[in-house]
């Protein structure tokens, strides 16, 4: 890929890159605002209930440990896919979790295919784009990024009290499936041509 000038929807590839590593935050932020209606649904304390996203945040924290190795081993494009299928199957099945044991555990799984994304996200980057520019379009994508847990909330919140806290899993599990079917199209593997420029 050349790098001195911008290839062809290059705008395309950062927005489709940073739409996946924001679902990572998205799960997070989108879910504070249903809080109480899982803990009214469950018959269970709020504190509880806030376990929904504590373990979430583990779960991103330490799958991020998992993928960063895997992705070197592997390749960009099988992890990033990989795991966009987890992040779908988890919140699909937290939406039909029938215990608060169940919904962690998707939570969980939800939580490792978030961690994919995130560090595959800035990964492709740096390949697309080279030490060069890498730098400016991390900035770019983070700023994308940021803006998630501005907006993450109101979505979550609105979706929760018209349809319930169930709907924002499955608004998590339709955008997980547009990002899945997006990078399938549109991000190919770049560690290999990456290791091609180096030789």
């Amino acid at each position: 890929m050349n790098r001195g000038k911008p290839e062809p929807g290059y705008r395309t590839t950062i927005l489709t890159l940073a739409a996946i590593a924001a679902m990572g935050s998205m799960a997070i932020h989108m879910l504070v605002p249903a809080l109480p209606l899982i803990a009214q649904d469950f018959g269970i304390g709020e504190a509880r209930a806030q376990q929904v996203v504590s373990v979430y945040l583990a779960g991103l924290a330490g799958g991020q440990l998992v993928a960063g190795p895997l992705v070197d081993r592997l390749g960009r494009r099988p992890v990033m896919l990989a795991g966009l299928a987890l992040y779908i199957l988890g919140a699909a099945a937290a939406a039909f979790a029938p215990r608060p044991e169940w919904l962690l555990l998707a939570r969980l799984v939800q939580a490792s295919g978030g961690a994919c994304g995130v560090v595959t996200a800035r990964v492709m980057v740096g390949d697309v784009f080279g030490p060069a520019r890498a730098a400016g379009v991390q900035a770019t994508l983070m700023m994308i990024v940021l803006i998630s847990p501005a907006v993450a909330p109101v979505v979550g919140g609105t979706v929760a009290d018209i349809a319930g806290w169930r709907a924002v899993f499955g608004l998590l599990t339709a955008a997980g499936l547009f990002a899945l079917i997006t990078a399938w199209h549109r991000l190919p593997e770049t560690g290999t041509a990456r290791a091609a420029d180096a030789k």
